[in-house]
């Protein structure tokens, strides 16, 4: 089973859902998706199983607390993303800024030596 796979959007149900609206979503599910019963397109097995391996997860309190967890994007420190480190990592998505740069300096240059020649008076 895939680990980006929600169970929660699997069953229909809501994240604070209680061990009987669990149970009773997979009832729901599992007499739409039977094999046995199931009469819409294609094969209802990998459906069936996706919706086996939700209620597995989910009425099991330490499992479910477990899978909970998981879904929470992890903590980041306050130090992690701060100094050159973070700045370098920017920069190497932004590639218009370093070519920005390198063109101001040489328009700058340019002008600079092109004042200081052909200006008189110095």
């Amino acid at each position: 089973m895939s680990r980006t796979a929600n169970h929660y959007k699997t069953l229909g149900i809501p994240r604070d859902a209680s061990a009987e609206d669990v149970r009773a979503a997979y009832r729901r599910m599992a007499r739409r998706y039977h094999p046995d019963r199931y009469e819409g397109r294609g094969d209802s097995s990998e459906t069936m199983a996706r919706i086996n391996h939700a209620y597995q997860v989910l009425s099991d309190p330490p499992s479910r607390a477990a899978y909970d967890e998981s879904l929470r994007p992890p903590a980041r420190s306050p130090a992690a993303g701060s100094g050159v480190g973070r700045r370098m990592r920017a920069a190497r998505h932004r590639p218009w800024l370093l070519l920005w740069f390198v063109l101001s300096v040489v328009v700058l240059t340019l002008g600079w030596v092109a004042v200081v020649t052909l200006v008189p008076g110095r």
